[in-house]
């Protein structure tokens, strides 16, 4: 999924002001009306998503019944969402109680008012029931000021039928060698203490005596048990990029395959992972601007080995699209890929149908190399409880509903993880993508770092095409810190 680029101006210190002062004065009447109100007028949650459209109907029909409280999802362009929420809201006009956002935002949502530190009444949003990376996702400056409900990140695929055939070949290879360095030794010994025998004559091989012969042979052309197999193959998954570049030049690829390793090169989501050991954009919660360091030894080291790759897999930036990716890992045409977590629904749809032929399996992104690790990039979807409605307390609630009670309905409507640690999830495989997420980093929340994405694109993508790495990497870095700067003087 290519990460996309939300065009949000800057609020202005003023309006932000303004608007805070507003949330203020605005909240304190509105929860005192909440309070006495006899209104049960149906709570109304925006989105821009349409994936999230079945979830959360079904979620408002669930919710009804279980607590006799109406919802409405209301679909929303993606264009100037947030602020035409800010507008409604200030001017009282028609607006949603709650809403979706992705992380990023959350610094721009909470300076404006839209979100505030959570009521979480009944203390749902925890690290009993979330992982520390959706926790740190929600949260801005100390509080959390969102509810955790879902996310993508990268994780890697491989054939698996590709590589038990690999193994079965090493497998015997193996005990071939074993074999005849056997039978050499024992040769050695032998050797001029057997008195040859002599030849006998008129020995007559019957037609019985033959087919028993290719029998036993067909029995012994799988001489090893599946779990050696699958032993085997698993030991060939590789633990860093290195090792899958030696890999590949070992390894002899079936007639169909055209890439050992294929993935979209030029989209930050499924490159990240090459610095993100070693890359700082704001800490943990992506929210401190003292924390800023995208240049140094180890950043360099990462990109100067992901530079390497291209020598090796010579995968073209300007063509390459993540679709392609994954429609040729679905053909056989690649035995390693990089995708989101929502391509795991697609192939085994594609398998329920007939049109995947294979087995594959799911696995952890390797590090770059032995001794640099990788981190992959995340995006948790949040749900916010607008600072501005009159039914904060019902809000919350349903919020948690939507993130704890509901969440198991997640990655089979929307495609995506539920954020929820404990939730069933209808893939095992997925429980990978589960670890992933957990040692991942979020998307920063600073609105000053919102180019960064697009100028650590167009960067990777040159440092891919032989440009200077340091240099490259020195200059994304200047260019973030004078942006804090400007912002700060403003």
């Amino acid at each position: 999924m290519k990460i996309k680029k939300i065009v949000l101006p800057v609020i202005s210190a003023v309006v932000i002001i303004a608007g805070v002062m507003l949330a203020f004065s605005h909240k304190s009447e509105s929860q005192e009306e909440a309070v006495l109100s006899t209104d049960h007028k149906a709570l109304e949650i925006w989105y821009t998503d349409e994936a999230f459209t079945d979830y959360l109907g079904s979620a408002a029909v669930d919710y009804q019944e279980k607590y006799g409280i109406r919802v409405r999802p209301v679909l929303k362009s993606g264009k100037e969402f947030l602020e035409t929420i800010l507008d409604s809201s200030l001017s009282e006009e028609e607006y949603p109680d709650l809403f979706l956002t992705t992380n990023d935002t959350l610094e721009q949502t909470t300076l404006s008012g839209l979100t505030t530190e959570i009521l979480d009444e009944k203390g749902v949003v925890n690290l009993t029931t979330f992982p520390e990376t959706a926790v740190n996702a929600v949260s801005y400056k100390g509080k959390v000021v969102a509810y955790p409900l879902s996310y993508n990140t990268s994780i890697m695929l491989y054939n698996r039928t590709y590589l038990e055939q690999a193994a079965a070949a090493i497998l015997q290879a193996e005990k071939d060698a074993a074999e005849g360095e056997a039978a050499q030794q024992e040769v050695e010994e032998m050797e001029g203490e057997l008195t040859p025998e002599p030849a006998v004559e008129g020995v007559t091989v019957t037609e019985e005596q033959v087919a028993a012969a290719e029998a036993t042979e067909e029995s012994q052309e799988s001489p090893f048990t599946e779990e050696e197999i699958q032993a085997k193959a698993e030991s060939l998954i590789p633990s860093s990029l290195t090792a899958l570049a030696a890999f590949s030049d070992e390894y002899d690829a079936p007639e169909q395959v055209e890439n050992v390793f294929y993935w979209d090169v030029a989209d930050i989501l499924y490159n990240y992972d090459f610095v993100g050991g070693y890359m700082n954009v704001g800490g943990e919660c992506g929210d401190n601007e003292a924390e800023i360091s995208l240049y140094n030894p180890d950043t360099v080291a990462c990109m100067q080995a992901f530079q390497e790759l291209n020598q090796q897999f010579s995968i073209d930036a300007d063509t390459v699209k993540y679709d392609s990716v994954l429609e040729d890992f679905m053909l056989g045409k690649s035995i390693f890929t990089v995708v989101g977590v929502d391509a795991i629904g697609q192939i085994e749809k594609e398998k329920e149908e007939g049109v995947f032929p294979y087995e594959y399996g799911v696995c952890l992104l390797p590090d770059v190399t032995e001794d640099l690790h990788s981190r992959s990039l995340s995006i948790t979807t949040a749900v916010c409880v607008n600072g501005f409605s009159q039914k904060l307390s019902e809000a919350n609630a349903f919020a948690a509903f939507l993130t704890t009670e509901h969440a198991d309905d997640l990655y089979t409507k929307v495609g995506q993880m539920p954020c929820k640690d404990q939730a069933v999830l209808p893939i095992d495989s997925l429980q990978v993508c589960r670890t992933e997420y957990q040692t991942s980093i979020s998307m920063p929340k600073m609105m000053a770092t919102t180019n960064l994405w697009m100028r650590l694109e167009i960067g990777v993508n040159q440092i891919w095409k032989g440009a200077d790495v340091d240099a490259t990497l020195k200059e994304i870095e200047d260019a973030t810190k004078a942006q804090l700067t400007i912002d700060n003087s403003n």
